[in-house]
């Protein structure tokens, strides 16, 4: 089995994936640095915009190919550095959280 033929069955996969959703955010390492305050601003806009399911999309160890991030709403970089995909998830969910708190006022943040 060539590495082609599985890239290509996950694209397709993850394209009928994406297909079902009204928007959805790249996670890419070309995408926009920003920081807790501006990833809360974002992701309050994309709720309300988008309702309450929003999908976030992590790219493989090659990066997503364009034509997941041309369909997408927004693209950001988390960190210039690169992460496992399990990495990459906890510090999503971490900066999800986050966000929620920035949004609340809370103390968590600081």
């Amino acid at each position: 089995m060539s590495i082609e033929w599985m890239l290509s069955k996950d694209l397709d996969k993850l394209k009928s994936l994406l297909f079902k959703e009204s928007a959805y955010i790249a996670l890419d390492l070309r995408g926009y640095l920003v920081s807790s305050e501006q990833f809360a601003e974002l992701f309050w806009q994309a709720v309300t915009k988008e309702g309450a399911r929003l999908s976030f999309v992590i790219g493989g160890a090659e990066g997503l190919p364009d034509s997941i991030l041309e369909g997408a709403s927004k693209r950001i970089s988390l960190s210039p550095l690169t992460f496992t995909h399990q990495l990459t998830r906890l510090i999503l969910v971490e900066q999800l959280y986050r966000s929620l708190e920035i949004l609340k006022g809370s103390a968590y943040h600081k």
